[in-house]
């Protein structure tokens, strides 16, 4: 999934999702807490917790469908584009353009 430069962390992913390696996550501003990134919710309003900046990507499969749980993350270096999973709400470009803000760097999968 990564290239050869790469730094990740740690993050406590929001209860209530089942996600797989490769998502793309956002930190809910109040809480610190991470989720799968997106910009509208299921009925069409714009989400403004702070999820809607992606600021890294999943590393491995986590189930955090009931508690809260620990997740490592890359935070920084280059992605295969194949392997992200990400919200409807998001288009390859726009994904690609917000994550490069964040020095997480989305190549095309060859």
């Amino acid at each position: 999934m990564v290239g050869d430069v790469v730094i990740t962390d740690s993050v406590v992913l929001e209860a209530g999702q089942n996600l797989t390696a490769g998502s793309v996550l956002g930190r809910v501003t109040e809480t610190g807490k991470y989720k799968l990134s997106a910009l509208k919710d299921a009925d069409g309003n714009a989400i403004d917790d702070g999820s809607q900046v992606p600021s890294a990507v999943l590393l491995v499969d986590v189930d955090a469908t009931d508690a809260d749980k620990n997740a490592p993350v890359l935070v920084l270096g280059e992605v295969d584009e194949g392997e992200l999973n990400y919200d409807a709400s998001w288009d390859v470009a726009s994904l690609k353009f917000e994550l490069r803000k964040m020095s997480i760097f989305v190549k095309q999968s060859i």
